[in-house]
């Protein structure tokens, strides 16, 4: 007599192996679209640089809307909004982007810009777990 076909037992044993390989990659997969979605907002925001810094050099006393950088006010990554500077020339988030709540990093996270009274940016978060921050940031 020929076997042919697979027994319930082989099936089994082969479903449990998809299933323990799916629970080892899906945080990982998890992982890697949040830290993916984080550095794209940060690309968003880091566009509205320069038209900024023009802003801030014509000493532009108004209310900055991000469409005035040239920027959505939302994104599929977050909300924006933008602060001016003040007298020193120092700017705490800039330009900030409050990131779309996920179960994974949870309702208040952002990242943003500072700029100093030199003109120098730098990037930093808030409320956002170090495995997502862009290596760039602090």
């Amino acid at each position: 007599m020929s076997n042919k076909g697979f027994t319930l037992i082989e099936v089994m044993i082969v479903i449990a192996i998809i299933g323990i390989l799916t629970t080892i990659a899906m945080p990982m997969y998890q992982m890697y679209t949040v830290r993916a979605k984080v550095t794209t907002a940060l690309h968003e925001i880091t566009s509205g640089r320069t038209s900024y810094e023009l802003l801030v050099n014509q000493n532009y006393g108004g209310v900055i809307d991000p469409s005035a950088l040239s920027l959505p006010s939302m994104t599929k990554q977050c909300r924006i909004s933008i602060n001016l500077p003040d007298s020193t020339g120092l700017a705490v988030k800039a330009i900030r982007c409050q990131l779309h709540p996920m179960d994974i990093i949870g309702n208040n996270a952002e990242i943003y810009l500072t700029r100093t009274n030199t003109g120098i940016y730098s990037c930093h978060t808030e409320n956002l777990p170090d495995r997502f921050t862009p290596n760039n940031c602090d």
